[in-house]
């Protein structure tokens, strides 16, 4: 980004020649019009100046100077932060809120369904934990006469 000095390598001009292409003019050698270049970078200087004088004038007009440190309250609600507080801000608490009420409604009430369920199940197979041999011995022959009942109920065919 070096302006183009006598002795300064071509490499450390990259930034000032970063917009050479967009600024050339067909025609012209080295492919910039230097005279174009400078009038539109005055142009440009002109309307960023005439903007902020033009900002200016209208904060001494609305009686803003330096010695006040806040805003009146008729400049304020034209403020960045109040903008950006009425659009994006309260959008935001109303999709936060939306979703508030589908995880507080909707997803709880399925997560309370389904932990209820679980803990019957867990309930009824406790009761099956005895600690005893016997028990387990019983609930192992019951399986046993199951098994070999479906057996026997069950058609061969030839």
């Amino acid at each position: 980004g070096l302006p183009h000095i006598a002795g300064v390598p071509e490499q450390f001009h990259a930034f000032a020649n970063w917009l050479a292409p967009v600024m050339s003019t067909p025609g012209v050698e080295g492919g910039t019009a230097h005279g174009a270049e400078h009038s539109a970078n005055l142009m440009l200087l002109g309307i960023g100046a005439l903007i902020g004088w033009i900002g200016w004038l209208a904060g001494v007009k609305m009686g803003l100077n330096s010695s006040r440190a806040f805003l009146p309250q008729s400049t304020h609600a034209l403020s960045l932060d109040a903008i950006y507080n009425a659009t994006f801000v309260r959008a935001g608490f109303a999709i936060a809120a939306v979703c508030r009420w589908i995880d507080e409604n909707i997803l709880d009430g399925i997560v309370n369904i389904v932990g209820g369920f679980v803990a019957q199940v867990g309930e009824a197979l406790r009761a099956m934990q005895t600690s005893y041999v016997r028990n387990y011995a019983l609930t192992m022959a019951l399986g046993a006469v199951v098994v070999v009942a479906w057996f026997l109920t069950q058609r061969v065919s030839p």
